[in-house]
């Protein structure tokens, strides 16, 4: 049970006389005397007739309050929901953290891979994390992926998942087996440094695929010949292109006349409405914002039609350039380092070039 204590502040005159009336009538505690002020601690049994002897007096009572555990319990029987308001706070923190939310997978797998594999030992995006056991995580996503290495560390409600595939060990070489260097592209060679066995070809030659860059045979300086397995690095320089005709004409639209106009609701980023009869079209657009950030657009589309009309090269030079480079450059297989551009009367044609290693 509490002790049921109430603090009491008050101030006047002669002091120490009131403090030995009240003394009298109750048992006091924590006497504190400052100025012209004291403040005591007496039972609250004592209470209002201690209050009503001060203001008798003409004693001036200040502040009157409950104190230590009798002033907890009083606050806890007022805010009687804190205690379950902190209780299921601290349950759901509690359940919360031990709930794996994300898994980030690192190494040779992809994600779907390991996260399928977590589902057959109950871990996994959303699951409880009670009982986990990186030891046994790790044996079962590497016996399921047949990996040679995985590590499942816990970081939170984050799993860190890393996998790696088996590497087989390539078979040794055999040096002194012919073998040649073969062009693996269409190009010009810029540079080549012959390790082991004879260059065939020299900076500045075109070669084609399958062409012998470097042949797998070592000549002594008595003109014998010894087969070997040719070593070398080749830099090649290679090339694409596309072409992009020119009809002497060129597309343009124009309005027909006809109109559509409808409104479109904008909610969380999205915007529902009706879509406009139309092929093709331009439009314009009025917005209105009520609340809560609710949009309302008003939008006009203005039907159009597409005429051809004559024209000279020079008046769509830049863009067949743009849509040469943008075919040119998805033919591209190596880093571009060079684009050069041939404009005729019947097109546009665009070469880009880099280099790379055979």
């Amino acid at each position: 049970m509490f002790k049921r204590n109430v603090r009491i502040v008050f101030e006047g005159a002669h002091l120490n006389g009131a403090i030995n009336a009240l003394s009298a009538m109750c048992p006091l505690y924590g006497v504190r005397k400052q100025g012209g002020r004291c403040s005591v601690m007496l039972p609250s049994r004592c209470f209002e007739q201690a209050v009503d002897f001060l203001r008798k007096r003409c004693y001036n009572v200040v502040e009157t309050s409950p104190c230590g555990a009798y002033a907890l319990g009083i606050f806890m029987r007022r805010h009687f929901l804190l205690p379950v308001f902190l209780a299921v706070t601290a349950a759901a923190v509690l359940l919360l953290s031990n709930v794996c939310f994300k898994v980030e997978v690192y190494g040779d797998y992809s994600a779907r891979e390991v996260k399928s594999a977590l589902d057959g030992c109950a871990l996994g995006e959303g699951r409880l994390l009670y009982g986990f056991s990186s030891d046994k995580a790790e044996n079962y996503v590497a016996n399921t992926l047949d990996a040679a290495y995985v590590s499942v560390q816990r970081r939170g409600s984050v799993l860190y998942v890393s996998a790696y595939r088996r590497q087989n060990a390539q078979p040794p070489v055999d040096m002194h087996v012919r073998r040649d260097v073969t062009a693996n592209f269409d190009g010009i060679v810029t540079r080549i440094v012959c390790q082991q066995g004879t260059a065939a070809v020299s900076a500045g030659d075109r070669v084609k695929k399958g062409d012998v860059l470097v042949y797998g045979l070592r000549t002594f300086s008595d003109g014998s010949v010894e087969q070997v397995y040719a070593v070398a690095e080749v830099t090649m320089r290679l090339s694409v292109s596309a072409f992009v005709p020119f009809y002497g004409s060129v597309e343009k639209a124009v309005d027909s006349g006809r109109t559509f106009t409808c409104n479109f609701v904008e909610l969380f980023g999205k915007r529902y409405g009706k879509q406009p009869p139309f092929e093709k079209f331009r439009y314009t657009v009025t917005t209105n914002t009520l609340a809560f950030n609710v949009k309302v657009h008003t939008v006009t589309f203005y039907e159009q039609l597409v005429e051809r009309v004559p024209a000279s090269i020079d008046a769509v030079r830049e863009k067949l350039c743009v849509e040469a480079l943008d075919a040119a450059t998805k033919k591209a297989f190596f880093p571009i380092s060079d684009t050069r551009y041939e404009v005729t009367e019947k097109g546009v044609t665009c070469v880009v070039s880099g280099e790379v290693k055979n």
